[in-house]
């Protein structure tokens, strides 16, 4: 979904590897989903995966 996202609106003109535009996308939804809801009522409905990339991503 993120990553869709991130296809659709990256624009290389303005300079920035795609790889750094994702992660920043990325980080912004999370953080904007933590921002709307508890972060653990947030947790309880991700798959297994989207879990372990939640918790890399938190950790650094």
């Amino acid at each position: 979904m993120i990553l869709h996202k991130a296809v659709q609106s990256y624009v290389p003109e303005k300079g920035l590897q795609f790889a750094s535009f994702y992660k920043l996308t990325l980080k912004h939804h999370i953080f904007g989903l933590i921002r709307k809801e508890s972060a653990s009522g947030y947790f309880e409905i991700l798959s297994d995966f989207e879990q372990a990339v939640f918790i890399r991503f938190i950790n650094g």
